[in-house]
């Protein structure tokens, strides 16, 4: 009898066990407990392209993961969380796990980015899926309105363009040639390059290599304060951090004795250098020709 089943395979590169995340993740206390269940979450999810429900309807949980890897329940909840910070998966409301770089070990579809694309199109319309069935009383039809299919599918091509056009290594080169008086980095790992492409969808390159002028310019960030820190490019290319340094809340200021080794009390010692001495705020209540007004004025 011929075998008519259908059967799944996972392949990794031989590099696999090289890669950022990987290194990181056994590098950890229990990381080899971890790296053991990402790969049995891995080969449980070929079946449906990276999507871990059980029978296609019901979210795994960390008791049913526990029981499946064989692996106590705790561990599976760190293995869990820090999937998630390495972006290795994402979890949905409904409790759907999907393995996120799946798609670069299975399938045989025209190119990687293809189906990158199919897959994240997957995960965005089963999520916006589930916030619409919130929204509406009812039942949701399986299908999405041809509006929010159109939206999706926008939303994917500005990530796929944003992909293309990121140089991340002219970045780091930029931030080394410019930021000489901060560490070096040598290397790009998921989690920065991560961040570049977040900061890509609000500003260009020109403010990069803006940002990290201003870095240099100031002493602040270069070490020069009461705290002896220093910043780096990770904390640079933070969100927030990025926004206070393009606008100038770290440029150097010019201060008329004092110390001026703190961002942030500048307001309190420019007050303090105009501020008038009680007895002369004393004196301005006072009626003209009161006897004790002359000599107030004359303190200080």
């Amino acid at each position: 009898m011929s075998d008519n089943r259908k059967y799944y395979y996972l392949k990794l590169k031989e590099n696999f066990f090289e890669t950022d995340s990987m290194i990181l993740l056994e590098s950890m206390n229990d990381g080899y407990l971890y790296s053991n269940i990402l790969m049995k979450l891995y080969l449980r999810s070929l079946k449906d392209d990276g999507r871990l429900m059980l029978n296609g309807r019901i979210p795994y949980n960390s008791q049913m993961i526990a029981n499946i890897t064989r692996h106590q329940v705790g561990t599976v909840e760190k293995a869990l969380d820090i999937f998630k910070e390495l972006d290795l998966i994402d979890i949905l409301d409904n409790g759907a796990i999907y393995m996120l770089d799946i798609q670069n070990f299975i399938g045989e579809s025209s190119s990687e980015a293809d189906r990158k694309r199919s897959y994240r199109s997957r995960i965005e319309k089963e999520k916006i899926t589930r916030q619409m069935s919130e929204q509406m009383s009812g039942q949701i039809s399986d299908k999405n309105p041809p509006e929010i299919e159109l939206e999706i599918e926008k939303e994917i091509d500005i990530e796929l363009e944003i992909e293309n056009r990121v140089n991340y290594q002219q970045i780091a080169d930029m931030y080394n040639n410019t930021c000489v008086s901060f560490p070096k980095i040598t290397k790009l790992s998921e989690a920065r390059k991560k961040a570049i492409k977040a900061r890509m969808k609000v500003y260009s390159l020109d403010d990069f290599k803006k940002l990290f002028e201003m870095a240099e310019s100031s002493s602040f960030l270069k070490g020069q304060n009461n705290r002896n820190w220093s910043a780096n490019f990770d904390w640079l290319i933070k969100d927030t951090n990025m926004a206070k340094v393009l606008d100038g809340n770290y440029e150097d200021k010019e201060h008329k004795g004092g110390d001026c080794n703190a961002h942030g009390n500048t307001e309190e010692r420019g007050n303090s250098a105009s501020r008038k001495p009680a007895s002369a705020i004393y004196a301005q209540y006072l009626p003209e020709g009161h006897p004790l007004k002359a000599g107030l004025c004359g303190e200080g």
